[in-house]
């Protein structure tokens, strides 16, 4: 949540932080007594949800799993952003990383991301070993074909999975399979 205080309009400029560390059925309590009370300027304050919609986080303590997931609507702004990141936090580590993508919680066309796909493969780096995408619909699935010829290094080692823990073990799975210099099988 967050919301919109015009700090020329209120002398208590520093309730707002109060507010940030607030859970929300708390911060509702707040502004309706505040608002019925004799301290009017604080019916100015607006609660708005603001969960992110892309979050990116390292699966493990070794950093060597990055998991981007995607829940609710997003934009295309936001996705960029979001590889960025993802790209930042490849450059901080030296070793390979293994990329899951959750989408079982987005309700955004991913198909919109394809217009994207050639600057991606542009910026794909070295220690990128393997993407696994978890809840891909039948849609998708078929596109990702058409993805994996327009960004073939960035699509390497794609596979796909229900749940993240199958998942985790295709990617358990493929290190085996790598460590005992067997053919990779993606599915």
């Amino acid at each position: 949540f967050s919301f919109q205080l015009p700090i020329t309009q209120n002398p208590a400029f520093l309730f707002p932080v109060f507010c940030v560390f607030c859970p929300r059925n708390i911060m509702t309590f707040i502004q309706r007594f505040w608002n019925m009370s004799c301290y009017g300027w604080l019916s100015n304050i607006h609660i708005m949800d603001v969960s992110m919609p892309i979050n990116i986080v390292w699966e493990d303590d070794e950093k060597s799993i990055l998991r981007m997931s995607y829940s609710g609507k997003w934009t295309l702004k936001e996705f960029d952003q979001s590889i960025q990141e993802a790209l930042a936090l490849y450059r901080s580590v030296s070793h390979d990383i293994d990329l899951i993508i959750d989408t079982r919680s987005n309700q955004t066309n991913m198909l919109n991301t394809i217009s994207s796909l050639a600057r991606m493969e542009s910026e794909v780096l070295p220690n990128h070993r393997s993407v696994t995408v978890i809840g891909v619909n039948p849609m998708l699935r078929a596109a990702a074909g058409i993805g994996s010829r327009i960004a073939p290094r960035l699509n390497k080692n794609l596979s796909f999975a229900a749940t993240i823990e199958e998942a985790h073990a295709h990617i358990l799975q493929m290190r085996a399979r790598r460590s005992a210099n067997l053919p990779i099988i993606c599915e």
